[in-house]
This record gives structure tokens, sequence and C-alpha cells, in this order.
């Protein structure tokens, strides 16, 4: 795993963004929140929390980053989603779209890629 490009060593640290749910140890988090103290509480909802903030700004300019990419595993994973996402294909990267393929649509209506892991 890394971090902007570096590898993370065990003893790197992070402050994990979440909302409560996630935070009262439920399911895959459970190990992520489980030693870790709380660096803010706030009972106000996230949703809440993100319309009072837009509200304020009225533009929201970030930077585009890619946070994350599977590393190349030689192997490929099928999806299924939208018919009309192969339409918004020519807003990925040259990256990306070298790596998903169109699949055609399936019985149940659902536009198919394949993408190389």
């Amino acid at each position: 795993m890394r971090h902007r490009g570096d590898p993370i060593a065990d003893d790197s640290r992070f402050l994990l963004a979440t909302n409560s749910f996630r935070l009262a140890a439920c399911g895959l988090f459970a190990p992520l929140v489980a030693r870790g103290r709380i660096a803010l509480r706030d009972e106000r909802p996230t949703r809440a929390v993100l319309r009072r903030y837009l509200r304020q700004r009225r533009i929201v300019d970030l930077p585009i980053c890619r946070p994350w990419q599977f590393r190349n595993l030689g192997a490929t994973a099928m999806f299924e989603t939208h018919p009309d996402a192969r339409d918004h294909m020519t807003r990925l990267g040259h990256e990306e779209r070298a790596r998903m393929d169109y699949a055609g649509i399936s019985d149940e209506g659902f536009a198919r890629f394949r993408l190389a892991l």
C-alpha cells in the first residue's frame, strides 16, 4: 500500500475522517477505530455539516488527483453498471480508459465492463 507514491510503513499514522455510523465500530471499519482516539466528536449529521459548508463556500474548487488505484495484478474484473456509463468513458483519463473495456449489455440490461487489475 502507498500514500502519494511512497510505501506506507507499519508505524505510519493517518487521521481517519468518517461518519458516526462507521465510527460506531460497524462492519469492516471496526479494526480501524477500535484503538484510535477521536480527534473531533460532533453529533451533527454529516449531511448537515456538508450542506452548511457548501452554503458558506458557494464555490468548491478541489484539486483533481488520483486518490487511489489498483496495482497491476495481471487479472481482470467484470462489473455491471448503468447502460449510459459507456457515453461517459471519454471523461476518464487515457490511462483509466486503457484499463477498461466495454463488454456489452447483460441480460438484465446493464452495461458490462472489464477492468484490468
